[in-house]
């Protein structure tokens, strides 16, 4: 389709180049938009509306755990971490706590540099659920943040221990790669970049987009450590 639609570029313009970078383009595009790369207005707009909901629904009934959750966790991915951490609090203030409130209030004060206080939202989160809570998401998010704060050495058995709890995340392979470099092990942080990269290119198609991009990271960190 791609080519039918550059073969009458070319003949509407009289232009070959033209044609040939159209082409290019539309083959860019539908490959960003499949890896899910580009931006999503529909789903931006859908999620936007379901916040503006939320604000309502917390209005009504402010002690709504589910809805403070689905709040917070929807302002975290828009980057409002300050924003999600009361949030996230207050779904996390049950008597019996709430394991993924707890990870992404971990997440939260991660992201606005509350290290000790996100251990222990941590913390709460891996004593519900154990260590391998959320396929290991929680120990990547601390083990990332300590990566950043070049704490390496600190970093590493925590994403080891990622990757253990899930063997098919090239992010998690990814931060423990950055992690065992920094550390200085690059004969460790070369081998382990390899496994991210890896994981781009085997598995169900869903696994190779969602691990493309760490596997491009991967690559570039691979070839700094020479």
């Amino acid at each position: 389709m791609n080519y039918l639609f550059g073969g009458l570029i070319w003949l509407v313009t009289g232009n070959p180049l033209l044609a040939i970078g159209v082409v290019i383009a539309l083959i860019w595009l539908a490959e960003g938009r499949a890896r899910g790369r580009f931006f999503n207005p529909a789903k931006f707009f859908s999620e936007w509306r379901q916040m503006r909901h939320l604000e309502g629904v917390l209005r009504a009934n402010p002690h709504d755990r589910v809805a403070h959750l689905e709040r917070g966790r929807l302002l975290l991915k828009f980057h409002k971490s300050k924003e999600a951490i009361p949030h996230l609090e207050q779904a996390d203030a049950g008597p019996k706590g709430n394991a993924e409130a707890a990870w992404l209030l971990g997440r939260a004060l991660l992201n606005t540099h509350q290290l000790e206080p996100a251990k222990q939202a941590l913390e709460r989160c891996w004593s519900a659920r154990g260590r391998d809570a959320f396929a290991g998401e929680p120990l990547v998010d601390l083990g990332a943040k300590l990566v950043n704060m070049d704490l390496y050495r600190e970093a590493v058995p925590i994403l080891e221990e990622a990757t253990a709890a899930n063997s098919s995340s090239a992010k998690a392979f990814f931060w423990l790669g950055r992690a065992q470099g920094g550390a200085g092990d690059k004969h460790a942080a070369r081998s382990t970049f390899a496994e991210a990269i890896l994981l781009a290119k085997d598995g169900p198609r869903f696994k190779r987009r969602e691990s493309w991009p760490w596997a491009q990271r991967a690559r570039l960190e691979r070839a700094r450590l020479g």
